[in-house]
């Protein structure tokens, strides 16, 4: 298994300042209300209460949400950049974190605490409209993650070119019990990826079976200066070394430039990144009907596919 280098990392509460983020604390709402930007909403007669203010600092937001139990909290992305880890003890479990129209530069770790129980295990992380002028590594945070209208800009690792992949990351093997964060769902939809390593989303079905879904992007994957081996495809789902449980992939609407050999890789033979058939295994198009992809073998150096396929 190839070890893995990487530049000095930012990790999630160091980014560059963009629109805004959202952290939905607990579970997801349906919310009617509009917000009047200039004043903290604070709206006791409504089920959940909410922080939002434009004009504080990220500072003050801090110090209202510590003074206050607050269901929702909105910050904009210089408030986030200027309160810095002093947001961290309020992504607490089960959070859904939302960044979008933000930009993120280098490369990127979205860091949880995993030191004493219970872990800060996010819900889902969702990046709406972003742009990364980077690499994304690490552990998976969240059991839901979605990709919607990102672009992924060509990015060389300094510290290893060969470690360029847009997205490298591994699923949480470490939890067990309440403390389990397990990838439950991974979508990637209407987004644009330019670079020359595939997205590796790995190690995924220790205790669940993901769905992951992958429709309407472009991928522009070229070959390294210096590959003897090819890598330049645009996805890789790893089942990990003792793959347990089977995936779904649901496939509809991808485009690859001619630089890029496959829209889908994975190993046969091993390692984080193997691709074993599994019962149960389903791979659909977005009207949930069976179809089969060709994939390429990582690594091949004589065009050798396979096929994804659903298996009974």
């Amino acid at each position: 298994m190839e070890k893995r280098k990487y530049a000095e990392r930012t990790v999630l509460w160091k980014v560059i300042p963009g629109f805004v983020i959202v952290l939905l604390i607990g579970c997801i709402v349906y919310l009617c209300a509009a917000v009047k930007s200039n004043t903290a909403a604070r709206m006791d007669s409504m089920r959940y209460r909410i922080l939002f203010d434009r004009e504080c600092t990220g500072s003050e937001i801090v110090k209202a949400a510590e003074e206050r139990d607050y269901d929702i909290i909105v910050l904009t992305g210089e408030q986030a950049e200027e309160a810095g880890e002093a947001i961290a003890p309020f992504v607490t479990e089960n959070c859904l974190v939302v960044f979008e129209n933000m930009t993120f530069n280098g490369v990127v770790s979205f860091d949880i605490q995993k030191y004493t129980s219970p872990w800060s295990n996010l819900n889902s992380i969702t990046f709406k409209n972003c742009t990364f002028n980077g690499i994304i590594i690490g552990t998976c945070p969240a059991s839901n993650v979605t990709f919607d209208g990102c672009e992924f800009t060509a990015y060389t690792n300094t510290a290893s070119a060969n470690n360029s992949n847009p997205i490298w990351w591994r699923e949480d093997t470490e939890g067990s019990g309440a403390n389990a964060n397990p990838i439950k769902t991974f979508t990637f939809v209407n987004n644009k990826v330019v670079g020359t390593r595939p997205i590796k989303i790995e190690r995924v079905g220790k205790t669940v079976s993901p769905v992951f879904t992958i429709m309407n992007n472009t991928f522009d994957i070229s070959a390294q200066e210096g590959d003897t081996v090819t890598k330049n495809m645009a996805i890789n789902i790893g089942m990990g070394e003792n793959p347990n449980l089977p995936f779904t992939l649901i496939d509809e609407g991808n485009t690859i430039s001619a630089n890029t050999a496959a829209l889908y890789t994975a190993s046969l033979t091993g390692g984080s990144n193997w691709y074993k058939e599994m019962p149960g295994m389903k791979v659909l198009d977005g009207d949930g009907k069976e179809k089969v992809i060709t994939a390429l073998v990582w690594k091949t150096t004589t065009g050798e596919t396979f096929e994804l396929k659903s298996v009974n």
